[in-house]
C-alpha cells in the first residue's frame, strides 16, 4: 500500500470517532473523507478526464465545494507521476485552501492536503515549505491523536525526508529513526512502509560517511522490494515495486562509489538507470540523480568522457524540466556523497 493512501485510510479514522473531533464533521463530510479513500474509479481516470471531471463538479457544485478536494488530489497525484511537481502544486494548494474554508485548520483534509502540497514542494526542490508544511500537519495530529499515531510515522517520514534534502542531518536522523520504529510498529518490519524509512535512513547515514550503517539499511529495503517484486501480482504492483528497487540502488551506488567498490557501484546505478528508462521514459526528471552519481562515479574511475556524457545528459533533462518539475532557482541534483564524517 502506497504511503499518501494509508494517509488517507488514518484519516478516515481520525475523523470517524477514534479520536477527538477535529473541526466541524458533518455528514456530508464524512461522506467525502470516504469517496477519498475507497477504491474508486477516479484514480484510474486519465488526466484529462479528471480535469472534465474537476470543471462538471464546479459547474454544479460551485468552485469552493468539499467535493472538488478528492478531485484535485487525483489530479496533483497524476502531474506527480508524469514529473511535473510545479503543475500539480497548485491543485493541491487548492485542495488545502478549500478543506481549509469548509472544514477548518483541525480537520483530517488539511492534513492530507498539506502532506501533499509538502511532498510536492520536496520533489520541485523547496525543501523549506516542505519542512514547515509537513511540521504544520504534524502539529495537527499531534494536538489530537498524541505521539504514537500510524498516521504520525507517515508524516514524520516526509519530514525526514525534507530535512534531509535541506542538509539539516541531526534532525532528519531523529525525525527518520522515529518514523522507522512508528512504521515498524504499525505494520511490521518487513512491509513497505517501514522499508521506506530505512531507504531515507540509508541515505542519511551515507551522507553522514557511516558506510556500514548505510549498507545494512540499504541493502535490507532492496532485499524487501525485491521480494515484492516476485509476489507482484499485476502490472501495477510490478511497476511499484521496480521503481522501489530503482530508488534503493542509487544510494546504494553512490555508497559503493564512495568507498571505492566501482563495479558494484556500476552495476547498481546502471540497474537503476535502466529501471527509470524503461517505467519512466528516458527524459523524466527521475533520471537526474541517477546520471549524476553515474557521472561521479565515472568521474572517480578516471573515465571523463563517460562522466561528461551522464552530466550533459543531466542538465539537459533537468533544463527541460525547470518550470515544469523544478522551480527556475534549483539546481541540478548533487551526487550522493559523505556531508561529514
Amino acid at each position: 500500500m502506497c504511503l499518501h493512501l494509508i494517509v488517507c485510510l488514518l484519516a478516515v479514522q481520525l475523523a470517524a470517532g477514534t479520536s477527538p473531533s477535529i473541526g466541524t464533521q458533518d455528514a456530508g463530510t464524512a461522506a467525502h473523507v470516504q469517496w477519498s479513500t475507497r477504491p474508486p474509479d477516479l484514480p484510474h481516470m486519465t488526466l484529462a478526464d479528471l480535469k472534465t471531471e474537476l470543471s462538471n463538479l464546479e459547474d454544479s457544485k460551485g468552485k469552493q465545494n468539499p467535493d472538488l478536494v478528492p478531485v484535485l488530489w487525483a489530479i496533483a497525484r497524476a502531474y506527480q507521476e508524469k514529473g511535473a511537481y510545479l503543475s500539480g502544486l497548485p491543485f493541491a494548494q487548492r485542495a488545502l485552501q478549500i478543506a481549509r474554508e469548509v472544514h477548518g485548520e483541525y480537520a483530517p483534509e488539511v492534513v492530507l492536503s498539506q502532506d501533499l502540497v509538502g511532498e510536492l514542494d520536496f520533489l520541485s526542490g523547496d525543501s523549506q515549505a516542505a519542512v514547515e508544511t509537513e511540521q504544520s500537519a504534524q502539529s495537527i495530529v499531534e494536538r489530537y491523536l498524541g505521539t504514537g499515531a500510524p498516521i504520525q510515522a507517515v508524516l514524520l517520514l516526509h519530514l525526514g525526508n525534507a530535512y534531509l534534502a535541506s542538509a539539516r542531518l541531526e534532525e532528519a536522523e531523529k525525525a527518520l529513526k522515529k518514523a522507522k520504529q512508528a512504521l515498524t510498529n504499525a505494520f511490521g518490519p518487513a512491509t513497505t512502509e517501514a522499508t521506506e524509512a530505512q531507504k531515507s535512513l540509508g541515505e542519511l547515514y551515507l551522507k553522514q560517511g557511516r558506510y556500514a550503517k548505510a549498507e545494512r539499511e540499504l541493502i535490507h529495503a532492496f532485499n524487501f522490494h525485491e521480494e515484492e517484486l516476485s509476489q507482484s501480482l499485476d502490472d501495477a504492483s510490478e511497476t511499484r515495486a521496480r521503481l522501489k528497487m530503482g530508488q534503493v540502488q542509487i544510494p546504494l551506488g553512490a555508497l559503493y562509489t564512495a568507498i571505492g567498490r566501482y563495479g558494484e557501484a556500476n552495476h547498481w546505478l546502471l540497474g537503476a538507470l535502466q529501471c527509470f528508462e524503461t517505467q519512466l521514459g528516458r527524459n523524466h526528471p527521475a533520471l537526474e540523480e541517477v546520471l549524476v552519481n553515474l557521472a561521479a562515479l565515472e568521474d572517480a574511475r578516471g573515465n571523463r568522457a563517460a562522466a561528461d556524457g551522464y552530466q550533459k545528459r543531466a542538465e539537459s533533462i533537468h533544463r527541460a524540466s525547470l518550470g515544469i518539475a523544478h522551480l527556475s532557482g534549483v539546481p541540478l541534483p548533487q551526487p550522493l556523497k559523505p556531508e561529514r564524517h
